[in-house]
């Protein structure tokens, strides 16, 4: 099974989200877990996953050459890749790829309204 995770980058798992993704590694036992490379739950979720010794592949945005369109084009580069989304609360570009992962009809764990999953990162 190759999963994804998608979230904000203003939010970090919190020790309940870092909990449930724990679960959710060991009930899926991905062969890969696929992120999207921004500060924030993309890398606590890469974190854990290799703590359980799951291969991470980031896939990270070039905002330098698509500017604006770089999310989305990663967004969809991910979700060509997974067989799960995991979502977890974030912004336009976390319900970006989990509309492009149901539109491919992905097994999607919708996260987005757990907030005791994540907590706001501080700047």
């Amino acid at each position: 099974m190759i999963l994804g995770v998608t979230g904000g980058r203003d939010f970090k798992l919190s020790e309940e989200g870092v909990r449930v993704f724990s679960e959710m590694l060991l009930q899926y036992d991905p062969s890969f877990v696929f992120h999207g490379d921004a500060k924030g739950i993309d890398t606590d979720c890469a974190r854990v996953a290799k703590s359980y010794g799951n291969p991470v592949q980031a896939l990270p945005a070039d905002w330098e050459y698509y500017d604006v369109s770089a999310g989305p084009i990663r967004n969809t580069a991910l979700v060509k890749c997974i067989q799960i989304l995991i979502a977890f609360p974030g912004g336009k570009g976390t319900n970006d790829c989990f509309n492009k992962a149901k539109s491919r009809m992905l097994v999607v764990i919708d996260l987005r309204d757990r907030m005791d999953l994540v907590e706001k990162i501080t700047p």
